[in-house]
């Protein structure tokens, strides 16, 4: 896909930086589950109709496009995060104008164990120097960004040498669990290894099976198409995101025993 920023020699210069958002979990936290707990739904977030797409091939991509989430599960579990594309409000903590899916977004996301740093410490972005220095380590193309849709990344937040009262920047690990993409290999670009759901209708739904930990997962658009050669401004897209985790089938299979003898006692009465 064509840069969204300029790169120069092997360090990738991204700018201007005081334009691209940093990671943030605010209003997107799940929260933490041991199994039981009933679905929860957030709405009325936004992701560009491209930015999980764009982080596919070797060139990743920008943090900026896609959505933070996190959530930490406190034993395993197997649950399913289910993604709709929905009309966005620009007013915060206004829902969305309409509960129907407005053509235009079909979703992708990624899960990975591992944080964002989040506060006190300074949020991590793309354009962090040591962001940018761990980049120009890596091989193949200049990068758009650090994010990637279907691989480890890292990235990083600002230090000393971009505000004096700052602590040490450090890096931030993600490590790739799993991804559902709505629609076929038609949206996705040339990239391999892409599991759509093979009917592009503005939703996605991918079920996972994890170990207790804190994990983030991170949200776009699979429009590969509508990002060549878009820098800003781009289509932005309202997101309905929703956690619920999966009864283990004996759990599922008491609670069905369990309804099935109070609707006996009610026949007997």
């Amino acid at each position: 896909m064509t840069p969204l920023r300029h790169c120069l020699a092997a360090a990738c210069v991204l700018a201007p930086l005081s334009a691209h958002a940093h990671i943030s979990y605010t209003g997107r936290n799940f929260g933490a589950f041991s199994g039981g707990e009933a679905p929860v739904t957030i709405e009325n977030q936004n992701a560009s109709s491209f930015g999980w797409a764009d982080a596919t091939d070797a060139d990743f991509g920008d943090s900026h496009r896609v959505r933070a989430y996190r959530f930490t599960l406190n034993t395993a579990l197997t649950f399913s995060i289910s993604i709709e594309g929905m009309a966005y409000s620009t007013t915060a903590g206004t829902p969305p104008v309409t509960t129907t899916h407005i053509a235009g977004l079909l979703p992708g996301f990624s899960v990975y164990s591992g944080l964002a740093h989040i506060s006190p410490d300074k949020a991590d972005h793309d354009g962090a120097q040591i962001s940018l220095d761990y980049l120009a380590t890596l091989p193949g193309p200049a990068k758009e960004g650090a994010f990637r849709s279907l691989n480890d990344w890292t990235i990083g937040n600002d230090g000393p040498e971009f505000n004096l009262t700052y602590p040490a920047a450090s890096l931030s690990n993600f490590t790739y669990v799993g991804h559902a993409a709505d629609g076929t290999a038609a949206n996705f670009g040339s990239e391999s290894g892409i599991l759509g759901d093979g009917l592009a209708d503005g939703k996605v739904t991918g079920t996972f099976s994890l170990p207790a930990g804190d994990y983030s997962f991170f949200v776009g658009g699979v429009d590969y198409a509508s990002g060549v050669g878009a820098v800003a401004p781009y289509q932005t897209h309202g997101i309905k995101a929703t956690f619920a985790p999966v009864p283990e089938p004996a759990t599922a299979a008491l609670g069905l025993l369990g309804a099935s003898a109070i609707l006996f006692r009610r026949r007997r009465a």
